[in-house]
């Protein structure tokens, strides 16, 4: 898969793609029908198929004091569009010009002249243009003027409610772990360097940009860009220079070097420890009589460690 700018020439090999439009900023099962429908379409004929996002995402644009929101970084999407098919992740660079293109100009200019869309897929929630007036409708009202076609996906609900990023954001915020995995089809994850307390005892995760967990301690898995992954505790902290995780890993000594590691949340907030101590002071391949959370936390990191028994760190 490569990687598209809105302001940069577009391969000849990506002119007449499928774009499947939309921020997609953490990819969730909503996003994912958009990006299969887009799937589908380009198959059936024989186009590539492209998936777009913003960076910055707009709201950084417009609120340049919001709180950390995001629930994915930009290497996080690329290897999920990849994985769900993509040719190509085109990246709209939101600043004052695109902030002040007009839906319409948007749709002629970026989407028919310059990368000659031969077909659009969005959802309900997708909003485009100055002043954010453009949307679904409004591509359909105008597509045909232009020369391609557009689908419009419905959206997505779990236990009557829809899916969408404002909801795994607020379960996020609540400790909700498991509530956001469901939503989002896999384990929320943050992606960063790691370095060390003033004792130079504990690793510490900044999570600059994205959106924090309630503070309080969580299991989850940890994947060193080696691929080795091992099971830890992490202890979500606020401060004055924003959130950080403290992490413990279930294992012998990890050299942690200059590389990103990846923090996998598997659990929701655990409170007064007792279930971290249960799970730590059992083998995840082996779960004897523990609670029904911690029997699912250690079933979670089981993958981890089997695989890092296969692994030498």
């Amino acid at each position: 898969m490569i990687r598209l700018w809105s302001s940069r020439q577009v391969p000849q090999k990506m002119l007449g793609a499928v774009i499947a439009l939309g921020n997609f900023d953490g990819l969730h099962l909503g996003h994912q029908a958009v990006v299969a429908e887009a799937a589908r379409m380009a198959r059936a004929t024989s186009r590539p198929l492209i998936v777009a996002t913003f960076s910055p995402h707009p709201v950084h644009y417009f609120q340049t004091d919001a709180e950390p929101f995001e629930l994915t970084n930009l290497a996080q999407r690329a290897e999920l569009f990849a994985g769900a098919g993509a040719d190509g992740m085109l990246i709209f660079e939101f600043g004052a010009a695109l902030a002040n293109t007009s839906a319409l100009s948007f749709i002629k200019d970026l989407l028919a002249q310059k990368f000659r869309a031969s077909g659009v897929v969005t959802g309900n929630g997708f909003r485009f243009g100055k002043q954010i007036c453009g949307d679904a409708p409004f591509l359909i009202k105008h597509c045909a003027d232009f020369g391609f076609s557009v689908s419009f996906v419905e959206d997505i609900s779990q236990a009557g409610e829809k899916i969408s990023s404002t909801k795994i954001r607020e379960a996020l915020r609540a400790g909700r772990c498991l509530a956001a995995e469901k939503m989002l089809s896999r384990p929320f994850s943050v992606v960063g360097p790691v370095t060390f307390d003033c004792d130079h005892q504990n690793p510490i995760l900044q999570i600059d940009g994205y959106v924090a967990p309630r503070p309080g301690r969580y299991l989850a898995t940890c994947r060193l860009a080696s691929g080795c992954m091992a099971p830890a505790v992490v202890d979500v902290l606020k401060g004055s220079a924003g959130a950080a995780l403290r992490l413990q890993l279930l294992v012998g000594d990890v050299a942690f070097d200059h590389r990103p590691v990846e923090i996998a949340f598997v659990s929701d907030e655990c409170g007064d420890s007792r279930l971290i101590a249960e799970v730590a002071g059992n083998s995840p391949l082996a779960a004897p009589a523990l609670t029904t959370a911690a029997s699912r936390a250690v079933s979670q990191l089981s993958h981890a460690a089997s695989y890092r028994l296969r692994t030498t760190f």
